[in-house]
This record gives C-alpha cells, structure tokens and sequence, in this order.
C-alpha cells in the first residue's frame, strides 16, 4: 500500500495535482493576509484621521517643527492664536516671528537650555500677533526624537486677568478703610485689614476667632455662612461709634468674610428725620382743619384727627382707605373726588 502511494505521488499527474493544491493553499493564505493589512490600515487610517480632526478642532495651538525650527505643521487654532488667516502663512517660517526681541532673547537664555536638558518644558511667554499686539500665553515644548519639536500654546489671557482681579481685590480689601475680616469654618481670623487690625485691637501673631471679636455675630451663624453661602448681617457698637456688619460664605473656598462700614452719622441723620417727622405730625395733628394725604391710587397714606372728626372715624381706620368709602352721597363723594385732582393739577 506503501508502495501505491509513493507510486501515486511521484506520478505526474499526482505531483500536478500537488501543486495546485499547493498554490490554493497559497493563494488563500495571501487572501487572507492582504484582508487583514487592508482592515489594519483602514482602522489606522480612521484613526489617523479621526486624531488629525481632533487635533484641527483643538482650541490649543499645536505645531511640529522641524530642525531648523521652522513650521512643518500648525493647526488653525496655532495660527489665529496669533492673528494668522491660515496655517499656510506660517509654513516654512521660524517661530522666531511670534515672538518680540525681549522675548527671545528670554527662550535662549533660559528655555532652551532647559528643553535640551530635559526633553521637554511648560513655560508662560508673551506672544506676538500678526498686527503686534501681544498676549499672555502657556508654551509646552517637547524635542522629537528624530530633531525638530512638538508645541503647543494655549491662551491664558482670561486667567491673567482673574489673577489680576484677585489681586486688586486683595489689594482692594487692604486699602479699604472700613474693616474687612476673613474667618474659616471654625470661626478662626485667616486675615484681617489694617482697618480692622486697628480698630478691634486684633493681635496678628494670635487674632482669635470672629465670635469673639463680633460678639454678634452667632458661632451658628458663622458656620451656615460658609457652608450655605448665606448672607448674615448684624450690627454691633465699637467704642462709641456703631457698625453695620455683612457676612458672606465661599463655600468652595471654605471660608467667609465679613465686612464693617460705620453707620454712626447715618443713624443720626435718621434719628434727627424721625424728630422732625414727629413734630411735623405734631404740628398738623395740631392744625383745626382737617388735613390727609393720598397715594397715587386715592388711599389715605396720612391724616390728622380734624380729618377724622369730619368723616366721624379714628385716624387709624382711615388710613389705607378712599376717602370716597366714608361719604355716603355719590355727588358729594365725586366732589371731593374732584377737588383733590384739582389740587395734585395745581402742584
């Protein structure tokens, strides 16, 4: 049988058909493997793609350049982060045009000496645009490792200006001639400004705690005030002049500030109206004819008791009410009604 078979195989018609199965074989496996490099390269292609689409829509600049330091490659974003139209006009040219002569003079003294070092650095610079104006900005930097390098810059203008607003505030608040006292959640003196440090006789090594230097200010109250970012208001005196205090939570930051203004003068002034409110009153209580005042819409905001006497009521039942409700017949009520419009035509 042994024999049979070696006879069939050595045969010519049994090596042909050998062969041809032989070059199935083969022609199947190289299907098989150009499906699969043909999926692998579709899938790294899309995903190529999809990171090319990623990078174009970033809001950050991103660069490549090559050994020459000159562009290879910028998104759109790089280029309007300097006042460009297109990446194209930037193509080809050095990075050295975004920059003014301090600023390079800056990235060769010390930037660039650090990227050799170290492969890669993240610094804040100030960048040219295209018409000369500048703005602040965050640069990463990463060498390639077949020469050139990676950057990308992101615009930090709107945090610069939440920094410089901070520190106006801070600066705001040192300046400020009434007391501003900032507290954490157990009531603890974080700061205080010279206002405050003077007038509460606050000892800076060791300030204490806010109840104690505001005694009106409830140890609760302090604590819902940061925690709710609720505003709390009291008053309180300090040697002879009297403070109107608010109080108001940051939450995410886990502290509050409360903050004084002297209202002494104003309750004088307020003191000093509600006299001369009272004698005033006095004085037209006194008068024998009756007097009273209405609002725009005819209700009696005012009287005096001979205007009482007339409609046969207590001055306080006609407050609030149309003089038209305590007359009974309707052509004197419109009569009354008309003079009154006559008097407010006449002022």
């Amino acid at each position: 049988m042994e024999q049979l078979s070696r006879r069939i195989e050595t045969s010519p018609r049994g090596a042909l058909r050998f062969l041809i199965s032989c070059w199935n074989r083969i022609v199947e496996l190289s299907t098989f493997i150009a499906t699969k490099l043909h999926l692998r390269c579709t899938a790294v292609e899309a995903e190529l793609q999809s990171k090319s689409i990623a990078i174009e829509s970033a809001m950050d600049g991103m660069a490549i350049l090559d050994r020459d330091e000159c562009y290879s490659y910028l998104n759109a974003a790089h280029a309007r982060l300097y006042g460009y139209q297109s990446a194209e006009e930037l193509l080809g040219k050095s990075w050295t045009v975004l920059y003014d002569e301090a600023e390079l003079e800056w990235f060769k003294r010390e930037v660039m000496p650090r990227l050799l070092q170290e492969g890669s650095v993240r610094v804040e610079a100030i960048g040219k645009r295209k018409d000369g104006t500048k703005f602040p900005q965050e640069v990463s930097l990463t060498l390639l490792p077949e020469g050139g390098l990676i950057c990308v810059v992101r615009d930090i203008s709107t945090r610069k200006r939440a920094q410089e607003e901070l520190r106006l505030e801070a600066l705001f608040a040192r300046l400020n001639p009434s007391p501003v006292i900032r507290f954490g959640q157990d009531g603890g003196v974080l700061m205080a400004n010279p206002a405050a440090l003077e007038m509460l006789d606050i000892d800076v090594a060791n300030p204490g705690v806010i109840q104690d230097l505001l005694p009106g200010f409830r140890e609760t109250e302090v604590r819902e005030c940061i925690e709710r970012a609720s505003l709390v208001q009291f008053t309180q005196h300090i040697a002879d002049r009297c403070y109107q205090f608010v109080a108001r939570g940051v939450p995410e930051l886990g502290f509050g500030q409360v903050y004084g203004i002297d209202v002494s003068d104003l309750i004088a002034a307020e003191e000093k109206l509600q006299d001369s409110e009272r004698f005033l009153h006095r004085v037209i209580d006194a008068n024998p004819n009756p007097v009273y005042i209405k609002d725009v819409g005819g209700k009696i905001v005012f009287t005096n008791r001979a205007a009482a006497e007339v409609f046969g009521v207590a001055v306080e039942k006609l407050i609030g009410r149309s003089v038209n409700e305590f007359i009974g017949d309707a052509k004197e009520a419109s009569d009354w009604e008309q003079q009154d419009r006559n008097v407010l035509v006449n002022l």
